[in-house]
């Protein structure tokens, strides 16, 4: 199946993981199995109707299904816990397994509040409000603990600013479906889970204080300063602004830190070291994208990673020009072997252990979103780490549904089989995939500009036919102008008038101030005129 990204991903705050990004240290707390009566009872259903069902189970042999009611108040499924558990703390994510029966994508939301939401009056913003979707079959809802910001991707912890309290939990909500929307969904095996990572591996997620970290991670933001008890951080803390969620793409990329000239150091013993660093390249809002003509990486004073891009800024725009996006898989074509694509080198540990140093000729050219250190001969981080990424494109690739008709069925006009390319005229705000086909009885290219004005096309369309052209007889044809040239011609001819209006009017307009001024001019000449017989009449 073709994948292509779907609109709402950038609104994503609650992420997908693939079960190597959850690796069990052996704590995992489950919290509804929905494998009896009374775990429905557990949930109040405000919207939709919820019964236990076999198919879709995750975790033992059943599951809740939720059959959507289009006139719910909210989302057509909606669903509130009435034993919420209060501390979360222990634990790095929520995890709900939901099973998609239909072929198209679901919306999902998640409200989750703490007791200063409801202090203050259990208000909007102060609870974190979250969404996802889910494409066609299965997928892991990974919602991390730590990085639940109050409001909204986009506007968070305006009132109360610090995020939710993982330790004093009281409400917790999910909603399904688009509202008036019908359908169905399956959930699974809500649990809590510690994620863990081998002894002697550093793995740290760059980004703003309210990030969600990757679960088996340590959250670094820009004001994370170096301390011997932490063991690692900035010897110069970036400004505030420097760190920033973008809100979409996977869990541990979504997020960074410009580290342009600051220097960041990790306390590790003495000894060689593999280093792996993801750089963030596409930014926030457009201006933050990564353009660098180059970028390097220090350690130690030591120059060890350099990348040179001649086309800088250009180089966004050039790198994927030859790609034609139709049925490859998205994570190889455009994050392997760019955008997401880590740098890794080995390194030599001093006295003060690793201090790197980011730099860049331009800024936002530094923008880390993540880096994992371990020995060189460490098979187990290294194996760790490899289970990391892999979870990146697992991840990713979940997130990338295709969102196009199904391809229909065409049987290719007799008249149109030797033709190797096959046009045909199409409205412009008709919808046109890589599997579009002409409509039947559809005329042929040659003849599309004998119909009336009102029926031509806005544009062209085209697709494949099998073989090449047979020799095609060379018809003499009055000469005639084509669709185009006669749009052309009337919109040459529209704004020919309205020049022509244009210079009337200013024509007129200086005429008419021409006539106003000769008129005060004459008046201001009587008035002297009338001073001057007035000054003589008084004169002694």
């Amino acid at each position: 199946m073709k994948r292509y990204p779907i609109a709402v991903m950038p609104l994503l705050a609650v992420l997908v993981a693939s079960a190597s990004a959850l690796a069990d240290d052996g704590k995992t707390l489950v919290l509804n199995d929905y494998e009896t009566d009374a775990d429905v009872k557990a949930w109040e259903i405000n919207s939709g109707a919820a019964r236990l069902v076999d198919e879709g189970s995750s975790h033992g042999k059943r599951a809740l299904e939720i059959t959507f009611d289009p006139k719910g108040r909210y989302q057509p499924g909606y669903m509130t816990w009435r034993r919420v558990r209060r501390d979360w703390s222990a634990y790095d994510a929520l995890v709900l397994d939901v099973f998609n029966p239909t072929d198209k994508p679901v919306a999902g939301y998640v409200l989750i509040g703490d007791q200063a939401w409801r202090d203050k009056g259990n208000t909007y913003w102060n609870r974190h409000n979250a969404g996802r979707t889910f494409g066609p079959g299965r997928t892991r809802w990974v919602i991390p603990v730590r990085g639940l910001y109050r409001g909204e991707a986009g506007s968070r912890n305006n009132d109360i600013k610090r995020n939710i309290d993982p330790d004093r939990i009281v409400r917790l909500d999910f909603g399904f479906g688009r509202r008036g929307g019908t359908g169905r969904i399956i959930i699974d095996h809500l649990r809590l889970v510690k994620a863990g990572r081998p002894e002697g591996v550093w793995a740290m997620d760059f980004g703003p204080p309210s990030q969600p970290v990757m679960l088996g991670w340590t959250g670094v933001a820009n004001d994370t300063r170096f301390t011997k008890r932490r063991g690692f951080g900035w010897l110069d803390t970036p400004w505030k602004g420097a760190a920033r969620d973008t809100t979409f793409g996977t869990m541990l990329l979504r997020d960074f830190c410009e580290a342009r000239g600051y220097p960041f150091r990790v306390a590790v013993g003495a000894g060689r070291y593999r280093v792996t660093v993801f750089y963030e390249n596409s930014g926030y809002w457009g201006g933050e994208q990564a353009l660098p003509a180059w970028r390097t990486i220090a350690v130690n004073g030591q120059a060890v990673w350099k990348e040179t891009r001649p086309d800088g800024p250009a180089h966004a725009l050039y790198r994927f020009e030859m790609v034609e996006p139709v049925g490859v898989d998205l994570w190889d074509t455009y994050m392997a072997p760019e955008l997401a694509k880590p740098v890794v080198f080995e390194v030599d540990a001093d006295r003060n252990g690793l201090v790197f140093r980011f730099d860049a000729d331009k800024p936002w050219g530094s923008k880390i979103a993540a880096m994992a250190i371990y020995r060189a001969d460490d098979a187990a981080g290294g194996k760790w780490l490899a289970g990391q990424i892999e979870s990146l494109a697992d991840e990713f690739r979940s997130k990338a549904v295709c969102l196009d008709p199904p391809e229909p069925k065409w049987r290719v006009p007799p008249d149109w089989k030797d033709a190797p390319l096959v046009a045909w005229p199409v409205r412009i705000e008709q919808t046109i995939v890589p599997t579009s086909v002409p409509p039947a009885g559809a005329a042929a290219p040659e003849n599309a500009d004998d119909a009336d004005d009102d029926e031509q096309p806005a544009l062209d369309a085209a697709t494949a036919a099998p073989s090449p052209p047979p020799p095609v007889k060379e018809e003499r044809r009055p000469p005639r102008w084509c669709w185009w040239c006669r749009r052309c011609w009337k919109v040459a001819s529209i704004a020919l008038a309205l020049a022509c209006l244009a210079a009337q009017a200013y024509l007129l307009a200086t005429l008419l101030a021409s006539g106003m001024g000769l008129a005060m001019i004459r008046r201001r000449r009587g008035r002297r005129a009338q001073a001057g017989s007035a000054e003589d009449e008084l004169a002694p």
